[in-house]
């Protein structure tokens, strides 16, 4: 199973002060970024193969916040026209990379902790 996080956008309902910086890289718990979270979360689960970012609005800042990560550990997918197109473009410029089963989420959403995990871990279809 791989994983696809969807960190594009250009957060434009976070105001001014993220004009400048991706929702993702927002520091909220001990010093660390929504992403780190997210990231944290899929590092805890034996199932992930391989972890796929879409980014597009601010893709230097989340290169340089992520060079501490493994290079094998995260693989980028770029979507040129964050700006004008959603989500689900950004989705759907994974179908090349991803051939098996996946979880998507969303690098600016808050998941309680073990969230993923429970999700994943679940025997029910």
């Amino acid at each position: 199973m791989d994983a696809l996080i969807l960190a594009s956008g250009i957060g434009s309902r976070m105001g001014d002060k993220y004009k400048t910086k991706p929702k993702c890289l927002l520091k909220i718990y001990k010093n660390l970024t929504i992403l780190d979270l997210v990231l944290r979360q899929l590092n805890k689960i034996n199932k992930i193969n391989k972890i796929y970012i879409v980014v597009g609005f601010q893709k230097k800042k989340i290169f340089y916040y992520l060079k501490k990560y493994k290079k094998k550990e995260i693989n980028y997918i770029i979507n040129d026209y964050y700006f004008s197109k959603g989500n689900y473009y950004s989705a759907l410029l994974a179908e090349k990379y991803i051939n098996d089963s996946f979880i998507m989420l969303d690098a600016d959403i808050i998941l309680p902790r073990y969230t993923v995990i429970k999700l994943l871990n679940n025997k029910k279809q």
